[in-house]
């Protein structure tokens, strides 16, 4: 099954049709990353975040390439606590690698969700739990550096969440 993420052109943004795009692009973009994932998102929802090749790029990433490291941050941890994730499980293991924290109160307007990987590639939605109209860009380090500061902004503030702290003990 090929998608437009898949044969849209990766030197400029495209929008993502649907789940099924988001989900390929995602797969694509984790699996090429060499540093760094980033992503910014509501409560990481499990049909984008858990797909086998997801976890698999993410175990890779830590495996294959020292230094590297993924950070997520979230706006509401609670399924996370509740109902578990593959990602949580995979932070459980490679504690120096992945690490989640929940956002600080003062951003809990924006809406937006974006996983950025390495200095290049991004993918884009306005509202976290609105699946269509996403935007993937490939090579676009302007908007990678400037969408990371927002979240290096963010994640300065924010803490771990004490109920993911207990599980990744």
């Amino acid at each position: 099954m090929e998608t437009s993420a898949k044969t849209e052109s990766n030197d400029r943004p495209h929008v993502l049709a649907g789940l099924s795009d988001l989900q390929a692009e995602i797969c694509r973009m984790a699996g090429g990353a060499r540093r760094r994932i980033l992503i910014y998102d509501g409560q990481l929802n499990p049909a984008v975040y858990e797909q086998p090749c997801m976890v698999e790029a993410l175990k890779q990433l830590a495996i294959r390439h020292a230094g590297t490291h993924v950070q997520i941050l979230l706006a509401d941890t609670e399924r996370l606590r509740k109902g578990g994730h593959r990602l949580l499980t995979l932070a459980r293991r490679l504690p120096s690698t992945i690490e989640i924290r929940l956002r600080a109160e003062q951003f809990s307007g924006d809406l937006r969700s974006f996983m950025l990987v390495d200095d290049a590639d991004s993918i884009y939605y306005s509202v976290w739990h609105e699946l269509r109209d996403g935007v993937a860009e490939s090579g676009n380090r302007f908007r990678v550096r400037e969408l990371a500061q927002d979240f290096m902004q963010a994640w300065e503030q924010s803490a771990a969440d004490p109920g993911l702290r207990q599980l990744l003990v």
